[in-house]
Parts: structure tokens; sequence; C-alpha cells
């Protein structure tokens, strides 16, 4: 079920943006797309990825279910996949693979035509 669209999408990246920044991590992109969410980040210091995610989850979903848009209670699967990039240029690959996304799919027909994507910053190595 498509379900990252309108409110519910833009409540997604808006509570990923808002956790990043009271955590000190870095989006440089992200693409919310109908089924699931990419993003490319940089952790501060000895942050783990998983805690991050889970908070910003976990918030994502209380603010949706508050919302009362959807036809059920909003949740996530409970498994994510990651990727380490090696150096700016190993982000900036992620960064053009999160943000082709919808071109891919036969969304849009370039990335920046898809509302639920941001090219936010470049890593600096």
């Amino acid at each position: 079920m498509p379900f990252l669209r309108g409110v519910v999408a833009r409540t997604v990246i808006d509570m990923l943006l808002k956790r990043a920044q009271s955590a000190n991590v870095t989006i440089h992109a992200y693409c919310a797309m109908p089924t699931h969410l990419h993003f490319v980040m940089t952790l501060d210091g000895e942050k783990r990825p998983e805690d991050f995610l889970r908070s910003s989850k976990s918030g994502a979903s209380h603010a949706i279910n508050r919302l009362g848009v959807l036809p059920r209670r909003f949740s996530w699967e409970r498994s994510y996949f990651d990727t380490h990039a090696k150096g700016s240029w190993g982000q900036l690959h992620q960064i053009r693979y999160v943000l082709m996304n919808p071109v891919e799919a036969g969304l849009c027909e370039q990335w920046e035509q898809w509302p639920c994507s941001a090219w936010l910053s470049t890593p600096l190595y």
C-alpha cells in the first residue's frame, strides 16, 4: 500500500530532519518513495545509525497516527537496509542513487520534479 504521499510523506521528512538536527546528524539527501524512504546521512562522533533510525521512525509514527489520515495505525517494518560509503565519492554515488529513485521507477523524468526529495548538502571529506 502506498503510504508515503502528501501529508504523511511530509511528516516523515519533517521528523527525519528534526531528529537529525537535534542529534547532530547531517542529512545530505532524502527521497520518500510511495512505499519506502531513502536518505544519506553522516553521523557525528560515535553515534549508532540504529539509534537515530529508531528515534526518527518512532517520532514519525506517533506524528502520523496523531494526524488520523490513514485508515489504520501507521507502523514501520522493523528492518532497514544500510550501506556505508567510503569517502565523498561514495556518498555522492549514494546521493545520486537516492535522488534518482523516482526517475528509475518512472514516477518523474527528473529527480527535481519529485516533491518528496531534496539534496541538502554535499559531503565534505
